[in-house]
């Protein structure tokens, strides 16, 4: 499915796997995982690729975890958008495009991928003659440093980036209490529409 259109079978199936989620019935693991299964089987939502990686946010990429665990237990704030983000997986309505929380993974992914690119071929220049290997040494050190700074420049201007929008917008709309909708008069029509279907 095209990217920027409404996947009404991943945000169904979704919001089940995120209800089990919120609900302790799976680790964050198997939540990941199961997320890329999904993706794999229906394709692509924005909607539901933005909610995984807020959600993500709250995870632990360092332990395996259950979102009803004390450290990972909500507040009330935190309880509201849990309801929101399901509501919206049960909706067909638009995410806002400037949501999608993407920057920096995919400037990760770049550099990751060129310094790769380079490693292989300095090895490869390096098995080549002797000569080569001195200088290709010091081309390889040079050129890692250079990849290095970019990656981290672009991932810091993407933070900064971020920063710098959250200050632009009008106190009041901090937190957003309709996210992931796109106005608090988007959220009310669908918990309307839900009331009356319900």
């Amino acid at each position: 499915m095209e990217a920027g259109l409404v996947n009404i079978p991943l945000r169904r199936a979704y919001a089940e796997l995120l209800r089990h989620f919120f609900a302790g019935l799976m680790t964050n693991v198997e939540y990941e995982d199961r997320w890329w299964d999904l993706c794999k089987r229906h394709g692509v939502d924005d909607g539901a690729e933005g909610i995984f990686w807020a959600v993500d946010e709250y995870c632990s990429a360092f332990r395996t975890h259950r979102m009803t665990d004390p450290a990972y237990r909500p507040d009330a704030e935190g309880k509201a958008a849990r309801l929101r983000c399901l509501l919206f997986l049960h909706s067909d309505a638009p995410f806002p495009r400037e949501n999608r929380n993407s920057g920096p993974l995919w400037a990760f992914g770049v550099w990751t991928g060129m310094l790769a690119i380079v490693v292989l071929a300095a090895l490869g220049a390096q098995s080549h003659s002797q000569t080569v290997a001195g200088l290709s040494g010091f081309l390889l050190v040079a050129v890692t440093l250079i990849l290095l700074v970019g990656m981290l420049v672009s991932v810091g201007w993407e933070v900064v980036r971020e920063k710098l929008l959250r200050k632009s917008q009008p106190a009041s709309a901090e937190p957003i209490s309709f996210w992931p909708f796109m106005s608090e008069a988007a959220l009310e029509a669908v918990r309307r529409r839900t009331i009356l279907l319900g």
